[in-house]
């Protein structure tokens, strides 16, 4: 494992660049029709995991703003489960990162039967239990 220094700082080994760069192409690639989102869910941690061991918040610049929604959804309103999500009810900021063509979602963070954000990232869910504690909220 190759470790890489800048003005005598060490940063990020080649290693970790190489499974960061590859967890970032499947990221860009994931197809909501013919994937999954445990498989995305999986990805985005193990950025996230990269991020942390090396104290680089912007190795997870690319998760904050990605979004992809299976377009075969006409039932649930991510919309409003946003909204929801995000609610003053609601501790924590939260949203829908992806849906699949299996009827599941995938959340910033988790989150419990009320409604309330857990402290856990990228929490996968089926989407009709998200859009039932959705309702719940006010």
């Amino acid at each position: 494992m190759d470790n890489i220094f800048i003005d005598g700082v060490f940063v990020v080994s080649s290693d970790d660049k190489h499974k960061l760069k590859e967890k970032l192409e499947f990221i860009e690639n994931w197809n909501p029709e013919k994937q999954v989102v445990f498989e995305l869910a999986d990805a985005f941690t193990k950025i996230e995991g990269i991020a942390s061991k090396w104290k680089d918040h912007s190795l997870r610049e690319p998760l904050e703003n990605y979004r992809r929604l299976y377009k075969g959804n006409t039932y649930y309103d991510i919309e409003k489960i946003d909204a929801r999500l995000s609610s003053k009810v609601v501790i924590n900021n939260n949203r829908v990162i992806a849906t699949d063509h299996e009827g599941n979602c995938m959340l910033e963070l988790g989150i419990d039967e009320f409604g309330n954000t857990l402290k856990f990232l990228y929490e996968t869910y089926p989407l009709e239990y998200v859009w039932q504690i959705c309702k719940k909220v006010r």
